[in-house]
C-alpha cells in the first residue's frame, strides 16, 4: 500500500472491535476480527465511528440512468 488508510476491524456480529490509521507499509490485525473495511483517510473522524458499534453492510440499488446499462457498486457501509 502506497498511501495512508483507515480501517475498521469487526467480529462476527459486526462490532467493532478497533480501529485507527494505517500508514504505508505497515501491518495490523485484530484479535477476533472477522472483517475489516479500508476506508479512505479521515473516514473513521468524519463518521464519528467508536468502539463497540455496529456496521451494517447495505446493498446499493440498482441503478439504469441514462438508458445505460444496469450498474452495481459494492455495498454500501454505515454505523448503527
Amino acid at each position: 500500500m502506497k498511501f495512508t488508510i483507515d480501517v475498521i476491524f469487526f467480529d462476527n456480529n459486526h462490532h467493532v472491535l478497533r480501529l485507527g490509521t494505517i500508514h504505508p507499509n505497515r501491518i495490523v490485525w485484530a484479535r477476533g476480527a472477522r472483517g475489516v473495511l479500508e476506508l479512505a483517510q479521515g473516514a473513521i473522524a468524519g463518521s464519528q465511528t467508536r468502539l463497540g458499534d455496529k456496521i451494517e453492510l447495505i446493498e446499493p440499488q440498482i441503478s439504469n440512468q441514462g438508458g445505460g446499462n444496469k450498474t452495481e457498486d459494492s455495498p454500501i457501509p454505515s454505523i448503527i
